[in-house]
């Protein structure tokens, strides 16, 4: 199957149809396209389409008696084709998964995972992408009006910076293009993005980062202003932080681990640091505690850095995997995930640094986040910009919002 075939399926497919039916429709091309976008149920249709195409279907029967097959009788008021005989493989219904698409397209883009109902049928954000977070939203509609739809629903409800994915171009028009150009998002069909696999899988065509470049919001400038005039302060005040939010009156934090690390983030906004990283910045104790019973150390920071990311990639994707039932595919992870841990511990780092750190700062910022919530209205007004603007994980992000520069220079 052509890549361009495979898209124009999706965008066309019913939610759910018997093997016979897909096969029909796909050709020896119904593995492939069932690994990527498919889900076998336990159900049997009660109807499959006519190979021939010559009537509207026939009525599917057990045959009694049998050794569990079927036959196909013609549901036609005056039959007009030969009964077929069928399999219980024949009637078994298949479903579009299209949850599972949504989830292997923003992977393969490089996508932080969303998973937000946008309103319009079949349209949802599936990822954010960048430091600056742009959404990503896929609509997979069937007709031109329903694009239409999407088009107008979303740019009202995202306003401008975004990208919109289809899986094909057929329905794109100058009015379309018009209202996206206006809102300075940005329009992309999968078909020219992404290529099927024999395995069912996506590889891109291409980098991301390069196709969606133009529709990124511009950078904030990292400004820091003076202490007297700053609406935002985070600073270190003696043995306490001192903090000012939106010019509101001043208060003070104690001087925690969780202050700390947010202080961190607060400086170098919307860039993208690991919770390991962030924590041996802030206490470089830990990388030596880690490492102490160590003969001798082989990978450096970014080696470690790559090997946690990659296991922390390799668990996600091993989490999908199980809820799908891809059986072999936790499998192959499995044995991804143990050569990883096994270098790691030959290297003398235990392979859940990771997730210590991820769990250690954490804790630690949405502490401070606690404290600011039970505060007056200047603190809670805080803590509600941290959750709005703050991702905290396995990497962290400060994501500086127009406008809201800190001065937070200690």
């Amino acid at each position: 199957m052509s890549t361009p075939g495979f898209w124009e399926f999706v965008e066309s497919a019913p939610l759910a149809a018997a093997a016979l039916g897909w096969r029909l429709r796909l050709g020896g091309n119904f593995d492939r396209a069932a690994a990527a976008v498919l889900r076998r149920t336990e159900r049997a249709a009660p109807s499959v389409v006519c190979p021939d195409r010559c009537c509207g279907g026939h009525r599917v029967v057990p045959v009694r008696g049998g050794d569990g097959g079927f036959i196909g009788v013609c549901d036609d008021e005056e039959p007009c084709c030969e009964d077929l005989v069928l399999t219980t493989e024949d009637v078994t219904v298949w479903e579009l998964d299209l949850r599972r698409l949504e989830r292997a397209v923003a992977r393969v883009l490089g996508c932080e995972a969303r998973d937000e109902d946008m309103g319009p049928p079949r349209t949802r954000q599936i990822g954010a992408f960048g430091g600056t977070r742009l959404p990503v939203v896929l609509t997979m509609p069937r007709e031109a009006v329903q694009f239409r739809q999407a088009v107008a629903e979303v740019t009202l409800r995202l306003r401008e910076h975004f990208i919109l994915l289809a899986p094909t171009g057929r329905f794109m028009d100058a009015t379309c293009h018009g209202i996206l150009k206006t809102a300075k998002a940005g329009f992309f069909d999968l078909e020219s993005l992404l290529a099927l696999q024999p395995d069912g899988t996506l590889r891109p065509l291409g980098v991301a980062a390069e196709w969606f470049a133009p529709y990124l919001p511009r950078p904030v400038a990292t400004v820091w202003p003076d202490s007297r005039t700053a609406r935002n302060e985070f600073r270190k005040a003696g043995s306490v932080w001192k903090v000012i939010y939106e010019g509101g009156a001043a208060y003070h934090l104690k001087d925690t681990l969780g202050a700390e690390y947010l202080h961190h983030l607060l400086r170098h906004p919307s860039e993208t640091i690991s919770a390991y990283d962030l924590e041996v910045t802030i206490r470089p104790d830990k990388r030596a505690a880690r490492s102490k019973d160590t003969v001798q150390h082989h990978l450096d920071a970014a080696a470690l850095r790559d090997y946690l990311r990659q296991l922390e990639q390799l668990r996600h994707r091993r989490d999908e995997a199980t809820d799908d039932g891809d059986l072999a595919a936790v499998d192959r992870m499995d044995a991804e995930m143990e050569a990883i841990e096994s270098e790691l511990k030959r290297n003398g780092q235990a392979p859940d640094a990771g997730e210590r750190a991820r769990g250690n700062v954490s804790k630690a910022v949405a502490s401070v986040v606690q404290r600011l919530r039970k505060g007056d209205a200047n603190e809670r007004a805080f803590g509600d910009h941290l959750e709005q603007f703050l991702s905290m994980g396995y990497e962290c992000v400060y994501h500086q919002p127009r406008g809201s520069a800190w001065g937070v220079k200690v």
